[in-house]
């Protein structure tokens, strides 16, 4: 998972924030089977038959676009004035606030609660953080334009 298709891109560097590949391709602890950390990441953002949708990235992006632009925008006028010595050195600090924000997000709690069963077998009332994996597994990445070609 990224920050969707309006991850902050400028001039040509971008910043995502979400599981990524790294992160992602580990084992999920506590799952049956072959599922990978993405694959809960996935089942619980978006939802499956038996797990309803606790949406930890695309709903924390849409709550919070207007202050992100706001917050990119700054950042924009810092590198300007020479007060950020960078682009990217500016996407890694909006990166690492972004991974604060969505991290507080998922220990606060996402509704809705956790079914009783999943409470008895995870040891946590709270959703997303039984174990701390997913919620460890948070990260951003700041990819410069030229590795990425024409997206």
């Amino acid at each position: 998972l990224e920050f969707g298709p309006r991850h902050a891109r400028v001039s040509g560097a971008r910043v995502t924030v979400g599981v990524h590949e790294a992160e992602g391709s580990a084992p999920a602890e506590g799952e049956d089977g072959d599922a990978t950390l993405l694959d809960v990441a996935i089942f619980n953002e978006f939802g499956t038959v038996d797990i309803p949708p606790r949406s930890f990235i695309g709903a924390w992006e849409d709550e919070n676009t207007d202050e992100h632009r706001e917050q990119l925008r700054k950042i924009g006028h810092a590198i300007v004035k020479g007060e950020i010595p960078s682009v990217e050195v500016g996407l890694e600090r909006f990166g690492l606030h972004a991974v604060g924000e969505v991290q507080q997000r998922i220990k606060a709690g996402i509704a809705p609660e956790n079914a009783e069963s999943t409470i008895a077998a995870k040891g946590s009332s709270t959703p997303l953080i039984a174990g701390g994996q997913l919620w460890q597994s948070i990260t951003h990445v700041v990819s410069s334009g030229s590795a990425q070609g024409n997206e």
